[in-house]
Formats: structure tokens, C-alpha cells, sequence
């Protein structure tokens, strides 16, 4: 702890000296999850990269405390020596713990406990102004819950901790075949009966094709006959294409169109295999979902292509490409959240509207009591997506929308990579994710601000409550930092900047040598890049 109170103590000097000269900063992480453009002066950050130890894990309270920077698979390999697991693990190797509680992190166990937020008991957190302040459910409430959400932009968190549950050495995974979205709803509904799922998450491959996916874990398969598979190592499948092998979009995946509902789908049988945990953990990891498959020629995405270049593929470093590439100005990368009951009504939108397959489904337990994590005025009047005293469902699902849509698609096939990137296909692509939030806030929903934000800043606040932010903000004399606006609206970029292949190739050449893509150089303090 000693080593933690020094580290702490310097950032707190650094900020009171921003604080003493009125110099507005940023906070550098050393690397991001996110996929809006980043772009930070290395002379105005304070730097938390150092922050990654943990410093203890309690087994009788079942408790981990980790310092912000601490990577989801170093906190998970560590806790997992104690037969211990995070409540939530988010499922990139690289995202952290500070991240996942000042952003939005849900993952498949989130049907139990909620989004990641809610397995910490307190926060440490180093205000704009110097003061080092512990807040939690009792003392300092309103900045424990306020700080949900807000993307650093209250305070700088450096420590947690947080609540585990018990784990063991194996996931036991049952694949489950649906041809719908409505069978893949009523087939999450049904597990929920059943008191032996700890995992539910689901993937829709195309309008009539996916898979529910439910892990339990387990020291030993029920049949000793089940298969043991792997998804960590370079010689591993890919895990959603492994999936999608063992259910019905095996015919439909990999084609040009794969959103035809007309499409004869064999029917499947369900199967059960035993993944490592970690491996299960973090299976999404290597194709960053499915992502990793676009913008690859045929002669190189292959499964000798994923083994040679699978440092590129790994999110770590495809997080990096996709920033120093441009290529987030191409795909549509959301992540949302909607009520239970206007599910089908959003699955729908996004069939006729996008047209994005994959898109991956994950049901969260409401009942946040995070105010960010509630949107205000939507949903027919209830007080909010997942209000405190509203009347709100009981579960929320994630839908994660990741992809080119059918528009962007249909241009591709007709005037290939290129057309993505012109001004017309730019304005289409704008207009497909101006329409997805707009659906989203119809239907009262949040999305993850993570991604690209196409609002406008009044529309924003429409669905968040400006004056309960800005009050907080106020309250913890937060001035030196963005406000939630500054922090997540888009900035116009370079998205036309050379073509698409030599954009992917630099980005993977400077990914691989490390070179920093949020710190611009500075000329005097700071990191330099």
C-alpha cells in the first residue's frame, strides 16, 4: 500500500498544480478501449498508467483491491488462483478496472449482478482540485454512483474494491440452435428459469440463424466424453467462428449476403464442450468479437493467416490499428442497451434499417442506481431506462452492434473498399448511426460512450439529466476536467486520409511498434510520443 499512496500522491500534486495555474487536463490511461477519436496534449495529462497492481485479495471476504489500471486478464488470472472471479469480467484482456467502472462494462454474467459497476464497494478518487476522497454506497453516495458512467470526467479513480464470486478450473458450455430472434428471446427467457447458469449471452449470424450460449462452471464435465476446446492460443479457432460451425449459420455466415431470412437453415443439435475459464473469460478476444474478419483479402483471412498474424488480431493491438487506420470511420461500433419489452421492436429496426450481422446479445440485471446509467424522459414516461423507483423491467439487453451495414455493403460489392470512405458513402454511413441512436432513445435506451457519438449536444442531454450532472460536477469542484459532452462528442477526424489498404497496413506497422495513438507531442512535461 505504501507504493500505492506515493503513486497516488503524485497525481495528486500534479493536479493541484493544473488546478493552481486554472489549466484544464485529460487523464492518459496508456491505452483505451474506446473507438471515439482520442487525441490528448502530453503536456495537460495526468498519467494513471502506472496504477496496475493488486494489491490484495481477500478470500474470506471474497473481495479484490485493485488500482484503476489494473487489465481485466491480469485481475482475473490472479483472483482465479484463489478459485475467485470479478461478479463481471468484460471480455478484452486489456479493459480495466477504473475503465470499466467510469465507462459502461457489461459481460455474460451481467443477467446476475448488473453492469460491472455494481461489484464495487468503494472507489478512491483524487478530485480536480488535489483532495484524495474514498466514496462508497454510505459516505460520499452521491460521487460513488455519479462517477458510474461519467468517463473520468468527475474525478481521477485510482483504486477499487471489488466483490468475487467463486470459480473453478472449467466453463461447461452448451451451444443452443435458434432460427430467430424471437427463439433466441423465449430461449434466454427459459435458461432464466434454470438455477444453474452462471453465463447467458447469445450471437444472431442473420435474421434466422444464432446461437444462446450457456456456461455454468464446473471442476469436471457431467459426461466424460465432452470435449475440452480452447480459444486463447494462436493455434485455437477463433470462438464465434467456432460457434457459428456448430449451429445453423455454418451455410450462411461467410457469404456475400448473410441477412436473406429465405434462406433454408438446417437444423442444428444442441452441444455442450468444457472451455478453461480464462479461456471462456476473455474468448472474445482474439477477432475483437467478429470484427477482426473485415477488410481482409480471401488469400490472407484464413486460418493460417489468423496464426501468423495473431498479434495483430488480439484486441491489445487491433484497438491500436483500428485508431492509427481510420477504419472506425467505415463500420458502425455500438453498443446499446434497451428494455426487455422493446426488444423485438429494436432487433427488428436494426434487420430493416442496418442489416449488421453479427450482433451479439447480452442480458443485464436493471436496478442501477447510477444516474448515467439511466436515461431521462424516454421510455413511455417510466422515469428511465433503469430510474430508481421506475417501473422497470427486470432485465436489460445489451445489443452489440458491430459492422458495415447493408448500405455500406451493398456499395462495397459494387465499387469495392474505397466507396466506404467517399463523402457519399461517409454520409450514409452517418445517417445509418444517427438513425440507431435516434431508435435507441425512442425506445428508452443508453448506449456505451465508448463508441463515436453522431448527436447533436441537445440531443445528448436530452436523454441524460444535464442539470443533476452539472450539479454534481459543481458539488466536486470537477472544472478542470471535460464535462461529459467535451469528453464524448465527436471530433472530426481524418477519415479520407489515403487509401483504405495502405491505412489498415500503416496502422498495423505503427500498432506493432507501439506507437501511441492518443498523445499528441508536447515541449516541455509529458509523455511524448
Amino acid at each position: 500500500m505504501e507504493r500505492h499512496h506515493r503513486a497516488v500522491l503524485e497525481i495528486s500534486t500534479k493536479v493541484k498544480s493544473f488546478y493552481a495555474r486554472n489549466i484544464p487536463f485529460r487523464v492518459y490511461h496508456g491505452s483505451t478501449n474506446s473507438t471515439r477519436q482520442l487525441d490528448h496534449d502530453a503536456d495537460k495529462i495526468v498519467d494513471t498508467n502506472p496504477l496496475t497492481n493488486i494489491l490484495a485479495i481477500d478470500t474470506e471476504k471474497r473481495t479484490a483491491l485493485v488500482e484503476a489500471n489494473v487489465p481485466m486478464d491480469k485481475l482475473a488470472a490472479k483472483t482465479l488462483k484463489h478459485n475467485l472471479i470479478p461478479l463481471v469480467v468484460p471480455e478484452f484482456p486489456g479493459i480495466t478496472a477504473g475503465g470499466s467502472y467510469a465507462g459502461t462494462a457489461a459481460e455474460s454474467s451481467s443477467f446476475r449482478y448488473g453492469f460491472f459497476d455494481r461489484a464495487a464497494t468503494f472507489i478512491e478518487i483524487v478530485l480536480t482540485n488535489g483532495d484524495i476522497v474514498r466514496a462508497d454506497p454510505d459516505a460520499n453516495t452521491d460521487l460513488f454512483y455519479g462517477a458510474v458512467g461519467a468517463c473520468g470526467t468527475l474525478g481521477v479513480i485510482t483504486l477499487l474494491e471489488l466483490r468475487l464470486i467463486p470459480a473453478v478450473r472449467y466453463v461447461a458450455l452448451t451451444y443452443v440452435p435458434v432460427y430467430s430472434a424471437e427463439e433466441a428471446l423465449k430461449t434466454i427467457n427459459f435458461a432464466l428459469t434454470e438455477e444453474q447458469w452462471d453465463f447467458i449471452d447469445a450471437i444472431l449470424f442473420s435474421q434466422n440463424s444464432g446461437m444462446v450460449l450457456l456456461g455454468r462452471l464446473t471442476d469436471k464435465a457431467d459426461d466424460p466424453t465432452t470435449k475440452v476446446v480452447r480459444f486463447s492460443r494462436r493455434q485455437d479457432p477463433w470462438y464465434f467462428i467456432h460457434t457459428c460451425h456448430l449451429g445453423p449459420a455454418a451455410q450462411t455466415l461467410f457469404t456475400t449476403d448473410n441477412t436473406d431470412a429465405n434462406i433454408d437453415v438446417p437444423a442444428s443439435p444442441p452441444v455442450t464442450e468444457l472451455v478453461p475459464t480464462l479461456d471462456y473469460l476473455f474468448r472474445y478476444d482474439r477477432g475483437s468479437f467478429w470484427m477482426g474478419a473485415g477488410g481482409w483479402p480471401a488469400w490472407l483471412w484464413n486460418r493460417a493467416g489468423r496464426y501468423v498474424l495473431d498479434a495483430v488480431y488480439r484486441t491489445r493491438v487491433a484497438y491500436r490499428v483500428l485508431h492509427h487506420s481510420g477504419r472506425a470511420a467505415t463500420n458502425c461500433i455500438q453498443d446499446v442497451v434497451v428494455p426487455v419489452e422493446h426488444t423485438e421492436t429494436f432487433l427488428d429496426f436494426v434487420h430493416g434499417q442496418l442489416q449488421v450481422y453479427p450482433l451479439w446479445l447480452c442480458l443485464v440485471r436493471s436496478g442501477s442506481k447510477a444516474p448515467l446509467h439511466r436515461a431521462s424522459g424516454l421510455a413511455g414516461g417510466k422515469g428511465g431506462v433503469v430510474g430508481e423507483g421506475a417501473e422497470e423491467p427486470a432485465w436489460l439487453l445489451n445489443v452489440g452492434i458491430w459492422g458495415a451495414s447493408k448500405r455500406s455493403l451493398a456499395r462495397y460489392n459494387r465499387e469495392g473498399l474505397e466507396s466506404l470512405r467517399s463523402t457519399d458513402g461517409f454520409a450514409a454511413f452517418v445517417a445509418d448511426n444517427r438513425a440507431l441512436e435516434a431508435k435507441v432513445a425512442e425506445l428508452g435506451g443508453i448506449k456505451w460512450l465508448y463508441a463515436q457519438n453522431w448527436y447533436t449536444e441537445e440531443e445528448f442531454w436530452s436523454i441524460y439529466d444535464k442539470s443533476a450532472y452539472n450539479r454534481l460536477r459543481e458539488r466536486w469542484d470537477a472544472r478542470g476536467l471535460p464535462s461529459l459532452w467535451d469528453k464524448v462528442k465527436r471530433r472530426t477526424g481524418k477519415e479520407f486520409e489515403g487509401s483504405f489498404d495502405v491505412g489498415m497496413l500503416r496502422g498495423m506497422v505503427l500498432s506493432l511498434l507501439g506507437k501511441d495513438h492518443i498523445l499528441r507531442k508536447g515541449s516541455g512535461n509529458g509523455k511524448k510520443t
